[in-house]
């Protein structure tokens, strides 16, 4: 099939259709690209800056059925802040060790809330299958550029970031964690 020259490209008709093609191929390799850094490298990695933490302390998430979830009240106690997605899986993987976090620090006055890095309606079908114990607000997009601003560069999930009480940032960890992990943390604050 030929192709009829534009009269305002004068650029035969396989160049066009090459620059196309390779137009496509390279939104694909973006793509990709973009895929494997929202999935996130499942490795622990601490922050080698002091990236600054005033940013979630004045965050405010809304809960699956629209409450407030201010995460100031959490500044005091000591706090496990978890960011997730539900199309993740090690962000799913981890849920049944969170909750069991939760259950094991929430007498010391220690919790664990997780930010879900999308829209409500997702959340909700999660919820309804599988519960937990501990509390879940709706960050959408917001939720990666709040992780970045803890130390997680490429955006990736699950990221999880332990605050001492008081505020203060005590570790960061790109990729799936466990319940020990978490709690060798917070008891060595």
């Amino acid at each position: 099939m030929s192709e009829v020259p534009s009269p305002t490209d004068p650029r035969p008709a396989w160049t066009r259709r090459a620059m196309l093609a390779g137009g496509a191929v390279a939104a694909l390799g973006a793509g990709a690209w973009l895929a494997s850094r929202m999935h996130g490298a499942e490795s622990e990695s601490t922050s080698t800056s002091a990236p600054s933490t005033n940013t979630i302390w004045d965050w405010v998430l809304k809960t699956p059925d629209g409450l407030d979830l201010p995460l100031a009240v959490h500044r005091t106690s000591g706090l496990v802040l978890n960011f997730w997605a539900t199309w993740c899986p090690p962000c799913l993987r981890e849920f049944p060790e969170l909750d069991r976090l939760e259950r094991e620090i929430k007498p010391s006055g220690w919790r664990v809330v997780a930010a879900a890095a999308e829209e409500p309606a997702a959340v909700k079908v999660f919820l309804a299958k599988t519960p937990v114990s501990f509390a879940i607000g709706i960050g959408g997009f917001e939720a990666i550029n709040r992780s970045k601003a803890l130390g997680n560069a490429q955006g990736g999930l699950p990221f999880t970031a332990v605050f001492a009480p008081g505020g203060a940032l005590l570790k960061t960890i790109l990729g799936e964690t466990t319940r020990e992990a978490l709690l060798s943390i917070v008891n060595r604050r």
